[in-house]
């Protein structure tokens, strides 16, 4: 696709510059190129500003997603132990 050898660059040095993980911005801008070569978006006006902007919001997605994630390391204290059984 020609559009992704013009412009990946830019659009994962933009990315980087949202979500501040190098693999992160790589996903997000798979994500939106996967979206094009699927059909499921179409672009209307000029591609590169949508490119960008599909970029950004696949990157603010990443972040939202994140945030709701928990590191359950170090719960150890049989916090997520079954309980016993009562005979």
């Amino acid at each position: 696709m020609r559009l992704y050898q013009q412009h990946s660059r830019g659009l994962l040095a933009y990315a980087c510059s949202i979500v501040n993980s190098f693999a992160s911005a790589e996903d997000a801008l798979h994500q939106v190129f996967e979206r094009l070569l699927r059909g499921d978006i179409e672009i209307t006006d000029s591609p590169v500003p949508y490119l960008y902007r599909a970029v950004r919001n696949a990157s603010l997605n990443q972040i939202r997603s994140r945030s709701r994630e928990v590191d359950l390391a170090g719960m150890e204290d049989g916090w997520f132990d079954s309980p016993p059984v009562w005979n």
